[in-house]
């Protein structure tokens, strides 16, 4: 191989991990934006969950089963609830958006149908402008289609 054509194939292979490692980013980020909504509730059930056990174990005194219980269920409650109100949320906007998509689409469709409708209506009148030009031409110079039957008959 030649000097260039190994220049070539470096380049190629570092466009190549390139791409890959900008596909890789993104695929991360995406995952992020996914997964960070149910970290916070996580985190801050379990943030809410503890300050409630400290409550009742230190401020009220409660025994220590009775107050692990009680900021384990307070934990639970608001990860279960807000998870589902977050949850209904997340399905709500995904369903907004793919009704857009598919707004979008119809309105995308639509204008193509009219483009082609529009290319067929011009295509009709040049070929109507063909036909009467050719008329004219005919009823103009009626001697060269006699000559041009003759000459092919």
């Amino acid at each position: 191989m030649s000097t260039k054509q190994k220049e070539q194939d470096k380049l190629q292979r570092d466009k190549e991990a390139k791409a890959q490692k900008q596909l890789k980013l993104e695929k991360k980020k995406i995952r992020d934006s996914v997964e960070f909504p149910f970290k916070m509730l996580f985190n801050v059930s379990a943030l809410v969950g503890i300050l409630a056990f400290f409550i009742r174990y230190f401020a009220q005194s409660q025994e220590l089963i009775n107050a692990l219980t009680n900021g384990f269920i307070v934990f639970s409650t608001i990860y279960l609830g807000f998870g589902i109100i977050l949850l209904i949320v997340i399905l709500v906007m995904a369903d907004n958006r793919k009704k857009e998509q598919l707004e979008k689409k119809r309105q995308l469709e639509e204008q193509r149908n009219h483009e082609n409708e529009q290319r067929l209506a011009d295509q009709e009148r040049i070929d109507e402008e063909m036909k009467r030009y050719r008329n004219s031409q005919e009823s103009a110079n009626p001697d060269i289609l006699d000559e041009t039957a003759n000459i092919t008959g």
